[in-house]
């Protein structure tokens, strides 16, 4: 493509960007550890400022939140929470 005058370049794939020599000593990936016990490579936030670390966590697992927003957002009851789950909406 590059003879054509077509710009392209070499996509790494997930396992090359864990394992680039370049990319771990400029730590562009971070390993996040998850509530349930897993681990994941992630990219880092590629926005590096002096004094002012972004911290990197990991997402809530599904369902983590729930209770939370239902009560908070939509100003369910614990009574309205207890008939969805008995009603296996929730």
């Amino acid at each position: 493509m590059a003879d054509g005058g077509v710009p392209a370049s070499a996509v790494y794939s997930a396992d090359d960007l864990t394992t680039d020599r370049h990319l771990t000593e400029r730590k562009a990936m971070v390993t996040l550890e998850y509530p349930w016990g897993a681990t994941y490579d992630v990219v880092a936030n590629p926005v590096r400022l002096h004094g002012t670390p972004v911290e990197m966590v990991p997402s809530p697992a599904i369902g983590a939140d729930t209770r939370q927003i239902l009560t908070s957002e939509l100003g369910l009851s614990d009574e309205d929470l207890k008939t969805l789950r008995a009603d296996r909406v929730i």
